[in-house]
């Protein structure tokens, strides 16, 4: 969570990868974030498969 008028990081949490996408359900109740993990190419000549996979993280929104 940031605070946008001083721009200081009030909360926050590891998501185990980076985030490629976001999307919020039509409720507002939570977010669905992608983690692609995308494969090095020079692993393997960028073969698949590679580990680790993408996977979905659920985050609750609480209070908006």
């Amino acid at each position: 969570m940031l605070d946008l008028d001083s721009e200081e990081v009030l909360e926050s949490c590891d998501l185990g990868g980076q985030p490629d996408s976001v999307a919020k359900a039509p409720d507002g109740s939570f977010l669905a974030i992608a983690i692609e993990n995308q494969r090095d190419e020079d692993l393997g000549d960028g073969g698949l498969p590679q580990m680790p996979a993408g996977f979905v993280v659920k985050l609750p929104i609480n209070n908006g």
